[in-house]
C-alpha cells in the first residue's frame, strides 16, 4: 500500500496539470482548425495541414510549425493528462476509504458521462471530438484499477508496439502522390469535414461518426493507450508529486519528445511543403511516434513549474494560502475549465469558419487558419479568466461534476456499506507497495 508520506504528497494541490491543459488547448485549436474545420480544395499542397496557396512563404512556415508542435502533439498530451487525472481521482478515493468495487462504479459513472458529452459534441458541433474516446478509455481504466502496475505498463507498451508495426507495414506502401502531398492518400480535410456544408448535414453525419467512434475505440486505444497508462502510473506512484526524486525519468521523457519533434515532425513539415518526398510515410510515422511526445511535453512542464510547486508546498506548510503567479494565472484558469474551453472552440469555429457561419478562412491557407485558431483559443482564455475572477467553474465542468458525484460531491470519507470480500475494504493497488 501507499505510505502515509505518499498520501500526503498526493493530497497537495498541483498547478502544472491546469497550466498544461490551458496551453494544450492552443495546440488542439491549431490542429483542429487546419485539419478539421476548413476546406482546402484550392491549395497546391499540404491540404491536410491548412493548405499552401500559391507560393505563400507564410503558409509554408505555418505548415512546418504545425507539424512540429500541433499535429499529434495535443492529443497525446491530453491523453497523458487524462491518465494523470484518473490516477489523482483514484488516489483520492483510496484516501477516502472507498472499496474497490464502489470506486470502480463511481469512476465508470464519471467517465461514462464524459463519453456521453463527447457523443453530443460529435453530433451537434464537431465530428473530430475526442471526449467520447477519453470517456471510454476512463471506463476501461476503471475496470483495470486492480491490475498491477507492471501489467498495465506492459499492456500500454504492447499496444504501442502494435501501432508501430502497423505503421511500418503501411509506410512500405508506395506514396501514390509523386508531388509529395499526402492528401490524396489520406483524404483532404475538405473531403472528410462535415462542417463545410449545412448544419443539418453536419448533424446527420455526426450521428454516423458518433457510432463509428465507438466501433473504432480499440484502434484508438492502440494509438493513445501508452500515454494514458504512463500518465496514470505517474499520478498513482507519486511521480508528479515528487519531481525532484524523478528528474532523470522526467528528463528522459522530455528528450524522447524532442527527438520525435525534430526527427519526425520536422521532416513531415518539409515533406508537406515539397522540400523532401515521402509525405504519406512521414505522416504515418508521426501518427505512431507522435504519441510519445505527450508524456514528454507534460514532463517538461512539470520540471519547469517544479520551483513554483515547491514554493506552494512551503506556503501550505506554513498555513498560508498560496497564489499562482500572474503570468500563469490565465492558463491555469483555462486548464481548470478545459472541457468548456474545448467545446467552446467548436462553438466559435462553427460561427467563424464554416460555410453556414461566417466562412472567414475558407481557402485562406495555413497561415490565416492558424491565426484564426490562436484567436479562438484566446477568446476561450478570456472566458475562463472571467469565470475565474467571478469564482465560477466552467459550465460543463459544473454539470459533469454534479452528474458524476451528485449535488453534495464526494464525502470526506466513504459512507456506503462495506462490500465483500473483506480484502476490498480499502482501494488497494496491487504492485503499489513500494515507490
Amino acid at each position: 500500500m501507499m505510505s502515509s508520506s505518499r498520501f500526503s504528497a498526493a493530497s497537495r494541490r498541483l498547478y502544472f496539470p491546469d497550466v498544461a491543459r490551458g496551453l494544450m488547448l492552443l495546440g488542439i485549436a491549431g490542429a483542429n482548425a487546419t485539419q478539421g474545420w476548413v476546406s482546402t480544395q484550392g491549395a497546391s499542397m499540404a491540404r491536410d495541414y491548412g493548405g499552401v496557396y500559391g507560393d505563400s512563404l507564410w503558409d509554408r512556415i505555418a505548415v512546418v510549425v504545425g507539424c512540429l508542435f500541433f499535429h499529434v502533439r495535443g492529443l497525446p498530451m491530453f491523453s497523458t493528462l487524462l491518465g494523470i487525472g484518473f490516477g489523482m481521482i483514484t488516489v483520492s478515493l483510496m484516501r477516502r476509504g472507498y472499496p474497490r468495487s464502489a470506486a470502480r462504479r463511481l469512476l465508470i459513472r464519471r467517465y461514462g458521462f464524459l463519453a456521453l458529452f463527447g457523443v453530443v459534441h460529435t453530433v451537434f458541433l464537431f465530428w473530430g471530438d475526442i471526449m467520447c474516446f477519453y470517456g471510454l478509455a476512463g471506463i476501461l481504466l476503471a475496470l483495470m484499477i486492480g491490475f498491477r502496475d507492471k501489467v498495465l505498463l506492459l499492456l500500454g507498451s504492447l499496444v504501442w508496439v502494435v501501432s508501430l508495426v502497423l505503421t511500418v507495414i503501411a509506410s512500405l506502401i508506395p506514396d501514390p502522390d509523386v508531388g509529395g502531398d499526402a492528401s490524396s492518400f489520406f483524404g483532404s480535410a475538405g473531403d472528410v469535414s462535415l462542417t463545410t456544408h449545412s448544419y443539418l448535414g453536419q448533424v446527420g453525419g455526426g450521428l454516423a461518426i458518433a457510432l463509428a467512434q465507438v466501433i473504432s475505440f480499440p484502434m484508438e486505444v492502440v494509438l493513445l493507450g501508452l500515454p494514458i497508462v504512463l500518465g496514470y502510473l505517474a499520478a498513482k506512484r507519486g511521480i508528479i508529486h515528487n519531481i525532484q526524486a524523478h528528474r532523470k525519468l522526467l528528463w528522459a521523457w522530455v528528450i524522447v519528445a524532442l527527438l520525435v519533434i525534430l526527427c519526425v515532425g520536422l521532416p513531415l513539415g518539409l515533406a508537406q511543403i515539397g522540400v523532401i518526398g515521402g509525405a504519406a510515410q512521414w505522416e504515418m510515422l508521426n501518427q505512431s511516434f507522435g504519441v510519445l511526445t505527450g508524456p514528454g511535453i507534460v514532463a517538461g512542464l512539470a520540471l519547469a513549474l517544479d520551483p513554483l510547486q515547491r514554493r506552494v508546498a512551503r506556503s501550505e506548510a506554513r498555513g498560508e494560502h498560496p497564489r499562482i503567479p500572474r503570468a500563469l494565472w490565465p492558463f491555469a484558469a483555462l486548464g481548470k475549465r478545459s472541457m468548456s474551453g474545448y467545446v467552446g472552440q467548436s462553438v466559435l469555429f462553427s460561427i467563424l469558419v464554416t460555410s453556414y457561419g461566417l466562412g472567414l478562412t475558407r481557402d485562406s491557407g495555413a497561415w490565416k487558419v492558424t491565426l484564426m485558431a490562436i484567436l479562438v483559443w484566446f477568446l476561450t482564455l478570456l472566458g475562463a479568466c472571467l469565470c475565474e475572477a467571478l469564482g465560477k467553474p466552467g459550465p460543463l465542468e459544473w454539470l459533469h461534476r454534479h452528474l458524476a458525484y451528485g449535488r453534495q460531491g464526494l464525502p470526506p470519507r466513504y459512507e456506503g456499506p462495506v462490500e465483500p470480500p473483506v480484502g476490498e475494504r480499502a482501494l488497494v493497488y496491487p504492485g503499489n507497495e513500494s515507490p
